[in-house]
């Protein structure tokens, strides 16, 4: 009993001091100054002429690789800046450099693809995919790996949170003639192009270049549904490693390991990105979800509560719009879970 009371005392005297040492450590953050932001960097339209515009097209510690005039140089920041604001640069960025090959500003981004590190992350663990983006190609399959449309309605939400188009492009076609019946739903229902390819048989990707021309796009989706090999195809190259699909789960391998921009002509950029298994919404709360579900809206003022979630509340128009085929079951379940995995 005796040893027992003293692991206890113990136990509790460890705790006294890691709260104290908590409490001490958040003072010193709380008095500690901002980090620095591009934004306390802005220089006027005079000096802004002297620079050369770029794209940030891949940051690897402190080095800075942009591209400018479809050539990618390698910048840096200038030694009077401080190096936490290479952190703060992306892919797609719009960046000023001068005639050392110094990054010295950054203009303010106009979209954004944003998610969660992992499952169950905090809003601090932001991750930002990339910026200035026009179309955010979600890649799907037919089959290996197979069809995931709670991922898709996933990045949908992301591409509205973050003003950007999105495109599903259906690939490895050629595998199977069924289709999931949710894509006519995207189609028909949400005004969501939807582009079939085959990288295999060469198929569809002459519309899909059409589709991007003169735009830069973000290609994103689950891991082994051939985000690079649809690179490939779109820059007529082999120069991107590829994997197949992994036979243990079908689940795919991870083949790119960092976003990389490409350039398919002179104004049309492809950002490649890794795949995910699991994609994690940020700063949306469960009030506001339903927002993102366009086919909720002209349903979700007629429920008796105006907070309703369209879960378990009674007299809810969303769920007799699903009961009557208003709706489709398959969105709502989709967005059920989601729901439930919001915190």
């Amino acid at each position: 009993m005796t040893n027992r009371y003293e692991k206890l005392k113990a136990k509790k005297e460890l705790g006294k001091k890691l709260r104290a040492r908590n409490s001490s450590f958040l003072r010193k953050k709380s008095n500690e100054k901002p980090k620095a932001n591009w934004s306390d960097f802005k220089l006027k339209d005079d000096k802004l002429l002297l620079c050369t515009k770029g794209i940030v097209a891949k940051v690897i510690r402190d080095k800075i690789k942009v591209l400018v005039n479809n050539e990618i140089i390698n910048c840096k920041l200038p030694i009077e800046m401080p190096k936490t604001l290479v952190s703060n640069l992306v892919i797609g960025d719009k960046v000023f450099i001068n005639k050392e090959n110094e990054v010295v500003s950054r203009s303010d981004r106009k979209t954004h693809l944003s998610r969660l590190r992992s499952e169950g992350a905090t809003y601090s663990n932001k991750h930002i995919i990339a910026v200035n983006i026009d179309y955010a190609v979600i890649v799907a399959t037919v089959a290996e790996p197979e069809f995931n449309a709670g991922l898709i309605d996933r990045y949908l939400i992301l591409c509205q949170n973050g003003n950007i188009k999105p495109i599903i492009c259906l690939n490895k076609i050629d595998l199977s003639d069924k289709r999931h019946p949710i894509l006519k739903l995207y189609k028909e229902k949400l005004g969501i192009d939807v582009i079939e390819v085959s990288v295999k048989e060469n198929i569809g990707f002459d519309k899909l270049r059409e589709k991007i021309q003169h735009k830069t796009i973000v290609l994103v989706g689950n891991s082994g549904v051939g985000k690079s090999s649809i690179t490939n195809k779109l820059l007529k190259s082999d120069d991107i490693k590829t994997q197949f699909v992994s036979e243990k789960g079908q689940q795919g391998k991870h083949t790119t390991t960092s976003s990389d921009l490409y350039i398919l002509n002179k104004d049309t950029y492809i950002i490649d990105t890794p795949g995910v298994r699991s994609l994690s919404l940020i700063g949306i709360d469960k009030q506001d979800l339903q927002f993102y579900f366009d086919d909720f809206v002209e349903f979700k003022t007629s429920c008796e509560y105006r907070d309703c979630l369209h879960s378990t509340e009674p007299d809810c128009a969303v769920r007799r719009a699903v009961e009557s085929g208003e709706i489709s079951k398959l969105r709502y379940e989709s967005y059920l879970r989601i729901l439930e995995s919001i915190s």
